[in-house]
């Protein structure tokens, strides 16, 4: 069974049991520079899964949302963000070739350990990654350590 096939869409479907709008449709949106998001799903179930939106903008302050699945009535809670912190984000992206990047090799079949779905869109751009950050290595640990350090708001856990 392909990586692909079976956690990609088991990720995506996170967003979309929320009502979330798709990170590349969000990007279509006029005056959205960039969109980056991290769905973050813990296999054991001892947090509610999660997914983060940043965006950015042509004009005025980017903006950062998180919505827990099973929380706050899937209501989005915001986040202060400053211009500098994205732009650092999407640096530490852009040195990792996330743009090119493939899922993480290795990933387990069954749930055994925490996945993130990270993607980046912009205009009629969208590219995804899914990675398991207990095991990731080389440019996907740096990728690991990109949101940890650079968007920590995203991999928060709310307890169940």
């Amino acid at each position: 069974m392909s990586v692909l096939r079976s956690h990609a869409p088991a990720l995506r479907s996170i967003g979309d049991h929320m009502g979330l709008e798709s990170a590349a449709a969000i990007a279509k949106h006029p005056g959205v520079v960039a969109v980056y998001r991290i769905t973050v799903h813990y296999f054991d179930g001892r947090a509610h899964d999660s997914v983060t939106t940043l965006k950015r903008m042509t004009t005025g302050e980017p903006s950062l949302e998180t919505v827990y699945l099973r929380a706050f009535q899937h209501k989005a809670l915001t986040h202060p963000i400053t211009l500098e912190r994205v732009e650092a984000f999407a640096v530490a992206l852009s040195e990792v070739k996330f743009d090119r990047m493939g899922d993480q090799a290795n990933l387990p079949e069954y749930a055994s350990t925490d996945l993130w779905f990270i993607e980046r869109a912009a205009g009629m751009f969208s590219h995804g990654v899914v990675i398991a950050p207990a095991t990731a290595e080389g440019d996907y640990g740096r990728l690991v350590n990109a949101v940890k350090n650079g968007l920590p708001e995203a991999i928060k856990q709310v307890g169940m």
